[in-house]
């Protein structure tokens, strides 16, 4: 079977529209990790 047919013959680009989505995506996950992580710690010290 000849798989070299299906390669990119040149660099793929991303389009503007996913890297948008990526960089929204980024900011929510890392604020929503630190909101988790902050909630976490104050459970935990008020026993």
């Amino acid at each position: 079977m000849d798989r070299q047919r299906w390669m990119y013959k040149e660099e793929p680009e991303i389009s503007d529209g996913a890297i948008r989505y990526l960089k929204v995506a980024c900011l929510i996950s890392v604020i929503g990790v630190t909101l988790a992580l902050i909630i976490f710690i104050l459970t935990l010290t008020q026993n």
